[in-house]
């Protein structure tokens, strides 16, 4: 049985921290831009991918992910603070 876009989502982030925490940091940014196409509102995959590109110095990079991550949790907040 194929699985549901939540849970491609949710074991591409697991393995994307996986390989970030193994050293396998293109492995990871792979990964994570993998979770990014699926669901380009996953503040999680944003957040590994900024993590990927901080260990290789990338801090352009890094920056615009991590902008990205603070941005759907802003909007993640005001959503909640509406309900």
């Amino acid at each position: 049985m194929p699985m549901d876009k939540k849970d491609q989502l949710a074991e591409l982030i697991s393995n994307a921290e996986t390989s970030f925490y193994n050293g396998q940091l293109q492995e990871a940014f792979s990964l994570s831009l993998s979770a990014i196409k699926l669901d380009e509102n996953c503040a999680d995959a944003y957040q590994c991918a900024a993590n990927v590109c901080m260990s290789l110095s990338r801090y352009e990079d890094a920056i615009e992910y991590y902008q990205k991550v603070q941005i759907y949790i802003m909007l993640i907040t005001q959503i909640e603070m509406n309900l």
